[in-house]
């Protein structure tokens, strides 16, 4: 072979190796289907180019309130991270349990400092953690092997709260050196669910879409489905994901992990009249842009990674409104204000439903109507509430100059006469939170020259309050 030859013959061979350099191996599984084994190492800081900031247009369809975090200890699973945040602030609250920002995940990992992010890995003294975290565990230094501080034995049963520790991220044990992750894939672009098999082998691997997965169920939450897949085209596959897969996708919710050589990154909407998508690339806070199935700072888009939450669990706060007669009010509508409502029936019972770890307050309204207790707070719910009675007090007309006399058997409360309506007798022992008793029937009622008194003995407890009010009939 000519020494021109042999020059062509070794560049055409960088070439192939450069253009497929996350590709570890082709191996098949016991159905005699090629199986793809990609590591995402991430991208050198050097080397990072973000792509242009987005500019949306009519046409774009994006989801909100998505986390854009800066790398933290891994691409994908910081990526990953972003995409656990979503669904922590849309009805799954209980995903990020820290203690940051009232424990809602926040929108960008300022708070902790560039590339710290405990969502994506802990870390000791971050966030509160005073034990170790996957940091102090797994971490090294970039693309570091073999060097775990943890030690070559099995680190499963210490993950607790970070996507790299279910993904493999970063860990020897899984083969995977500091910063990268590892993903499977059939190699004729079908798409492959939740695997799981090359974990037992010799050469340990785990699944990072089988690890996120695991992820979300250790939070409590149910995953429906979890793939990755080729896109279409890619190596000349004919079943690959396509772009209508993706517009789907986010149509329905569900941000997609967007895979490049050697990268990952989170993508979070499209341009309806192009093929451009959204992402955060884990490099800054803002959002960019790319196309489907073109290249991001020089690397080929070649994959996906989907994972769909089942609906999240729900959980009834509820009770009884009545009036001050103890007749059931129909109407009252009980709100945290942010959504989750509901309106009473015509026995005075209602019912809201939460998702599993909502914390709020719920504050019944009627116009013309005051409320005891005026709003009940709950924490972190994960169980039904019953029995979360009000009592709905009328507004329409507070007596005035009400003059209370005491004597040693009785207790007197006067006041200037409205005319029509019922009056109404309540007491309570706390002035900051009343709960209030109805008395009316405990005492009489005279009125005289425009001036009505109630009388009643005086109570076993003797540090009392009153108040009164008339009900007005509805």
């Amino acid at each position: 072979m000519s020494r021109w030859m042999m020059t062509v013959f070794c560049s055409l061979f960088f070439i192939m190796l450069s253009a497929d350099q996350t590709l570890v191996r082709t191996f098949r599984d016991p159905s005699g289907q090629l199986i793809d084994e990609v590591t995402v190492p991430g991208i050198p800081v050097e080397q990072r180019i973000p792509g242009p900031i987005a500019i949306p247009t009519r046409s774009s369809v994006m989801l909100s309130d998505v986390p854009a975090f800066d790398w933290s200890y891994g691409c994908a699973a910081t990526s990953a991270a972003m995409m656990a945040g979503y669904y922590d602030r849309h009805d799954y609250g209980h995903v990020y349990i820290g203690s940051t920002n009232s424990g809602v995940v926040p929108l960008n990992n300022s708070t902790w400092g560039s590339g710290e992010c405990p969502l994506s890995a802990t870390h000791t003294g971050y966030d509160n953690l005073l034990t170790q975290g996957h940091v102090n565990r797994f971490w090294t230094g970039y693309n570091n092997h073999d060097d775990d501080p943890f030690g070559t034995g099995d680190p499963t049963a210490n993950y607790s709260e970070c996507t790299a520790d279910y993904m493999g991220t970063n860990q020897d044990w899984w083969n995977n050196s500091d910063g990268s992750t590892t993903f499977f894939y059939f190699a004729n672009g079908s798409a492959i669910y939740n695997y799981t098999n090359s974990e037992d082998h010799e050469t340990r691997k785990r699944d990072g879409n089988h690890g996120l997965r695991l992820f979300f169920e250790s939070r409590d939450y149910t995953v429906s489905t979890n793939y990755n897949q080729y896109i279409y085209g890619w190596n000349g596959n004919t079943l690959g994901y396509t772009y209508d897969s993706y517009k789907a996708s986010i149509d329905a919710g569900i941000p997609v992990l967007i895979q490049l050589q050697g990268h990952t990154m989170l993508g979070i909407g499209y341009e309806s009249t192009s093929t451009t998508i959204y992402v955060h690339d884990t490099w800054n806070y803002s959002t960019h842009t790319m196309t489907w199935g073109g290249s991001y700072s020089g690397k080929a888009h070649y994959g996906v990674g989907i994972l769909q939450l089942a609906a999240a669990p729900q959980y009834a706060i509820s009770g009884t409104i009545v009036d001050g007669d103890s007749l059931p009010m129909l109407g009252v509508t009980v709100s945290d204000g942010n959504g989750y409502s509901a309106i009473t029936n015509s026995s005075g019972i209602y019912s809201v439903s939460v998702p599993y770890w909502w914390s709020g307050s719920m504050i019944p309204s009627f116009t013309g109507y005051s409320f005891f207790p005026s709003n009940l707070t709950y924490t972190n719910v994960n169980a039904a509430a019953t029995a979360q009675n009000y009592m709905g007090i009328s507004d329409t007309y507070v007596p005035t100059d009400i003059v209370i006399n005491k004597t040693t058997s009785q207790i007197q409360i006067s006041w200037d006469d409205y005319g029509t309506g019922s009056y109404q007798v309540y007491s309570f022992t706390d002035p900051i939170t009343p709960v209030l008793t109805n008395v009316t029937s405990d005492g009489t009622f005279q009125t005289v020259s425009g001036r009505v008194t109630w009388t009643t003995a005086i109570p076993s407890i003797r540090q009392q309050f009153y108040r009164v009010t008339m009900v007005i009939s509805k």
